[in-house]
């Protein structure tokens, strides 16, 4: 006799389920790698860099603050379910589903919270190995922040295309939290007199 839909579903969950041991030793959903050099790494100067960490930080906070909140309550819901008892056995299927889905709920809000703590513990590793820095130092450094991000920007586009976001990421994975990202070997005045010489010379051409 074939399966029902319901009971091939549940028979795939029980399936996930084992798996769990396997899933909570890997769970993390950016790799201290991927933080590092791709998150963190993105920012061409220090103080881009750490102000990026402590913005991650903040949102986990505030994650792992919902994911609490839902852990806890579904954890009283659990207990209500389980000292509930009742003759109608329509109520009654109705509080074993409901604690059913409760429980698997407690397991997934876990996952995402060892996860989180993990992305946490490797981030607070990395504050660690960044300069601090006050706002007006914050914004002194803008200057020469944006003028490295906007001709790197420039000069990639100009090299690589369509290609250009594979080359930075490639940059990136060079890059060290703390310190200014490798140059482009241009500034931005020198690529702006490059370009607008060379649109000069295709207009005369052209005339």
């Amino acid at each position: 006799m074939e399966k029902s839909l319901i009971e091939q579903t549940h028979e795939q969950i029980d399936a996930i389920e084992k798996l769990f041991g396997e899933i909570r030793e890997l769970q993390q959903n950016r790799s201290n790698f991927a933080l590092e050099k791709f998150v963190v790494g993105q920012h061409d100067m220090p103080a881009r860099q750490r102000k990026q960490v402590l913005d991650e930080l903040l949102a986990m906070m505030m994650g792992l603050q919902q994911s609490v909140t839902a852990y806890e309550m579904a954890q009283i819901d659990i207990d209500e379910l389980s000292e509930i008892e009742t003759e109608n056995k329509h109520e009654q299927k109705r509080n074993d589903i409901r604690l059913w889905e409760k429980t698997r709920e407690v397991k997934l809000i876990e996952m995402q919270i060892i996860g989180t703590l993990r992305e946490c513990a490797f981030l607070y590793a990395l504050l660690d190995r960044m300069p601090k820095y006050t706002r007006e130092q914050f914004e002194q450094e803008e200057v020469e922040y944006w003028e490295k991000r906007l001709t790197r920007q420039a000069r990639l586009m100009e090299m690589f295309g369509g290609n250009m976001g594979n080359v930075d990421a490639i940059l990136q994975m060079y890059s060290s939290p703390g310190m200014p990202k490798l140059p482009m070997p241009i500034k931005t005045k020198d690529y702006l007199n490059a370009v607008i010489g060379n649109g000069r010379k295709n207009m005369l051409n052209e005339g």
